[in-house]
């Protein structure tokens, strides 16, 4: 996969697992919008800036931490 095309991929298969976490999340509709519009804003602000390294370590961390959000901290939920 060429760098280019991994900077659109990337993005785009977080927000489907956004999206997905979103609809199976037991949390309040406010709540799963607003994890998985930081999930979806985090993805792309490291794709168009191009991160490399701890920026891109600590911006994967930002968006993960959106994820177990919505998943409850269970892994049956994330899955």
């Amino acid at each position: 996969m060429t760098d280019r095309t991994a900077r659109i991929a990337a993005p785009a298969a977080l927000a489907l697992f956004a999206a997905l976490g979103a609809l199976m999340t037991d949390r309040s509709t406010p709540a799963a919008l607003a994890a998985v519009a930081m999930a979806i804003a985090t993805g792309f602000v490291l794709a168009w800036r191009r991160a490399t390294g701890w920026p891109l370590v600590a911006g994967l961390a930002v968006a993960a931490g959106a994820l177990v959000f919505l998943g409850h901290e269970q892994s049956s939920n994330l899955a």
